[in-house]
Parts: C-alpha cells; structure tokens; sequence
C-alpha cells in the first residue's frame, strides 16, 4: 500500500483515540436528531473544541522535555506566544461563528464579546455541557494515550508545537463554515446538519490518523530519537 497510506491500516481504526473521537462526534447528531439544534449550536460546539486542543496543545508544551533547562528558556517565550497568536485566532473565529449563525439575541452581549458570560449563556441555552465535556474526554485519551504512552513526545520539538493545531483545524473549519453558511440559507434542513456532521467527522478522522502517522510508531524509552521541526503534536 505504500508508506504514504500507513495511515490508513486497519489496526488505526483500533486505537482507544479513534474510537472516542468517533464517539463524541457522533454526538452532535443526537442533538440534531433530538434536541432540535440548527447550525449554530453545531458550529459553535466544533468551534468550542478548538478551545479545548488550544489548552491541550499547551499542555503538551508545557511538559515537554521537563529535565532541559535550555528549552523552559524557549518556553518562557513558546508558551505566552502559542497562548495569544492561537487564542487570538480562535477569538476571531468565534467572533464569526456567533456573528454569522447566532441572531440579535446573542448581539446583545457584545460588550464582552465572545467572553465568558456570552459562551456559558450559549452553552446552557443549547445543553452542550454533556458533548464539550465528552470533546474534552476524547482529546484527553489522545494526550495520555498518544503523546504519553506511545511516547510521541519523545519525537515532538517545541516549534512544530505551536504551529501544529493550525494544520489540523483550519482546513476543517472553513470547510464548516462554508457549509454551514449554505445551511443557513437553505433553514438547517436536518439532512443537511447530518451531512455537515459527517463531514466533519471524516476531516477530523483525517486529520488524526494522518497526525498519528507523521508521528511515527512508538518508541522505547532507550531508543535514539531524531526530532524534526516537522513533527506535529495535536490531539
């Protein structure tokens, strides 16, 4: 099959990680199906998990390495640049999400637009507690699983870090924000939210498994590493 789709072996599919993100993917079509949502609950929870990769992202950074002293010297810098360039992304993008496909009744809080009064109001009005939280369990499994276990920290370097959530969200959400642009001329029909979701998941299965493959298999801990700039570290 050829080096290039290692990714794609059945045994990929097996992993802890893959099935938790098909899980919590899987969610949000409860919520079309049964809780009513539109596009904008939709959008807006796949927004909010770029939040959650942000915090995991910089979790990884944080603990890289722990026992080199020269890199907490990048770190000091790595950590706070990584924290406002990709919260600042993520704040314009949300900013989007809740402009475009939220209403005026959202509008009316844009004093503190989109700070965290905003976010828990739109968090309670469309019960997303329950599927940010599984979001959340399913990038967790991926770092403790992947980036711990597997040791794919070993072959990660602290500049591929701050630019590696890029590689994996940005394609996917102007794809979403595409689609969901023309569900909402169209009104949300239910069947196209279901495609938009399946939409996703495949992007996000891509992009994990395609992620997993960039980081190599695991290594053991007496095995010489190689670091690469290349190296990718999402969840």
């Amino acid at each position: 099959m050829g080096r290039k789709r290692e990714w794609l072996d059945r045994s990929n599919w097996q992993r802890p990680s893959v099935l938790v993100l098909l899980l919590a993917n899987l969610l949000p079509l409860h919520g079309v199906m049964f809780w009513g949502w539109d596009v904008f609950p939709l959008l807006f929870l796949y927004w909010f998990e770029n939040i959650i990769i942000g915090c995991f992202n910089l979790l990884r950074m944080l603990i890289l390495e722990p026992r080199n002293v020269g890199l907490w010297i990048q770190k000091i810098f790595g950590l706070p640049f990584f924290a406002v360039h990709f919260g600042g992304f993520t704040a314009i993008h949300g900013i989007f999400v809740i402009a475009i496909f939220g209403g005026e009744q959202y509008l009316d809080l844009s004093a503190d637009f989109p700070g965290p009064d905003l976010l828990l109001r739109i968090i309670r009005d469309f019960q997303l507690t329950v599927p940010i939280a599984l979001f959340t369990v399913s990038h967790g499994i991926s770092f403790f699983n992947n980036y711990l276990r597997k040791g794919e920290r070993r072959l990660a370097t602290l500049p591929a870090m701050v630019y590696s959530p890029y590689r994996r969200i940005i394609v996917m959400h102007l794809t979403l924000l595409f689609g969901g642009g023309l569900m909402l001329v169209k009104g949300s029909p239910t069947w196209g939210l279901v495609v938009l979701i399946g939409l996703k998941i495949v992007l996000d299965l891509v992009a994990h498994l395609r992620e997993r493959w960039r980081m190599g298999r695991p290594v053991s801990p007496t095995e010489p590493v190689t670091q690469s700039f290349g190296a990718g570290s999402g969840s």
